[in-house]
């Protein structure tokens, strides 16, 4: 009895929050799960991380893009030999093609989030009790928004003289 108490304590202190799902070895070891269910959860969790992976693809070619609009709108748009009604309608398009690039991203994450709750779901319904009170202990994985896409909470500061994020007139 005092080895089975032992043995708990130990998968469960190892199951607070360290263990990520997708890692199928370490998730499957804390939830003690049987080999039937390991055949029918490591698939789904398996889809998960490939889920995860595309996400953070994304994000990052997302990112790229961002990058390098910003580089061009900081570019200096006057030439000789180009008019500044030409440089501003430039300016515009690329302004909508990222946006429509955001858009894109977001849609293609809330479909990446439903399809995640979708499968959580149906690895929930594959476990016990007792191994679903371990599996809420697991890290889940979370498909965080970039920070140039979160809202700026500086900008209502931006018309105030002397209120600029860090002081700056």
């Amino acid at each position: 009895m005092k080895r089975f108490i032992i043995l708990i304590c130990i998968v469960f202190t190892s199951a607070c929050g360290g263990v990520k799902l997708i890692d199928i070895s370490k998730s499957s070891s804390a939830l003690n799960l049987s080999s039937e269910q390991l055949n029918v959860i490591s698939p789904k969790i398996s889809v998960i991380r490939d889920i995860v992976e595309d996400y953070k693809f994304e994000k990052d070619v997302l990112e790229s893009h961002y990058h390098g609009y910003r580089s061009e709108a900081r570019m200096d748009r006057l030439s000789p030999y180009e008019g500044d009604r030409r440089m501003y309608r430039q300016s515009v398009r690329a302004r909508h093609a990222l946006r429509a690039k955001i858009r894109e991203f977001i849609v293609q994450r809330n479909a990446y989030l439903k399809e995640i709750g979708g499968l959580l779901n149906e690895i929930k319904a594959a476990l016990t009790p007792e191994q679903l009170t371990r599996f809420d202990e697991l890290k889940m994985p979370d498909l965080k928004l970039p920070t140039m896409i979160k809202p700026n909470h500086f900008r209502g500061l931006d018309a105030m003289p002397g209120t600029f994020p860090f002081g700056r007139l």
